[in-house]
C-alpha cells in the first residue's frame, strides 16, 4: 500500500508563470514547497524533485544562467531521475537560446523524443509554439500548440491546457478557416 500526498496548489501555479510569460515568479512560488518537502529529497519521485524541477526550468526560461547553475548544483547532489535529467537539459537549451529564435526552434524540436517525459516533451512543444507565435507566425504557432495535446495528453494538465487556450487565440487571429471550418455550414 502507498500513501499519496495531493500536489500543493503552489506547484500548478509556477508552472503556470513559467507558461504565462513570467518565470522570474515562479522560484518564489514553488520555494516553500522545496523546504516543506526537504525531508523527502533522497526520494527521486518526491514533491522536492517537482519543485526544484519547476524552479530550475523557471530559471532556464527566464535565462537566468547564474541562479539556473546555482540550483542544479543542489538539484545535482540528489540522484538525479529522468525526468530531472531532461529538465535540466530543458532548461539550458531555454537559457542559451533566449535571443535566437531559430536555434531555439531547432533545439527543442531535436530535444523532444522517446527518451523524455510527457510534460519535458510538452513544455518544450509549448516554447516552440510561443517562438513562432512572437515572430507572427501564426498558423505554424497553431500547429505547434495543438501538438502537445495530440501528442502528449499524458502531460501535466497545466501544460496542456495552457497549449490549448493559446491554440484557441491562434484560431481567433486567423479565423475559423484555421482549422479548416466553413462557418456556413456550422450549426
Amino acid at each position: 500500500e502507498t500513501i499519496g500526498v495531493d500536489a500543493p496548489p503552489a506547484i500548478v501555479l509556477a508552472m503556470g508563470k513559467i507558461l504565462d510569460k513570467a518565470p522570474a515568479e515562479a522560484p518564489g512560488i514553488i520555494d516553500p514547497v522545496r523546504t516543506t518537502f526537504e525531508p523527502y529529497l533522497a526520494l527521486p519521485g518526491s514533491l522536492w524533485h517537482q519543485a526544484m524541477r519547476i524552479k530550475v526550468l523557471a530559471y532556464g526560461a527566464a535565462g537566468d544562467r547564474r541562479a539556473l547553475d546555482t540550483t542544479l548544483a543542489e538539484l545535482m547532489k540528489q540522484k538525479p531521475a529522468l525526468e530531472d535529467t531532461a529538465t535540466i537539459e530543458l532548461a539550458r537549451i531555454l537559457a542559451e537560446t533566449g535571443s535566437r529564435p531559430d536555434q531555439r526552434i531547432e533545439r527543442l524540436a531535436a530535444f523532444q523524443g522517446e527518451h523524455r517525459t510527457p510534460t519535458t516533451n510538452a513544455v518544450a512543444q509549448y516554447f516552440v509554439a510561443e517562438t513562432l507565435a512572437a515572430q507572427n507566425k501564426d498558423a505554424e504557432a497553431l500547429d505547434a500548440y495543438l501538438r502537445v495535446p495530440c501528442l502528449n495528453p499524458a502531460a501535466e494538465p497545466v501544460v496542456v491546457a495552457a497549449c490549448e487556450v493559446r491554440a484557441g487565440l491562434r484560431v481567433q487571429r486567423l479565423g475559423p478557416q484555421a482549422l479548416g471550418v466553413d462557418q456556413r455550414r456550422v450549426v
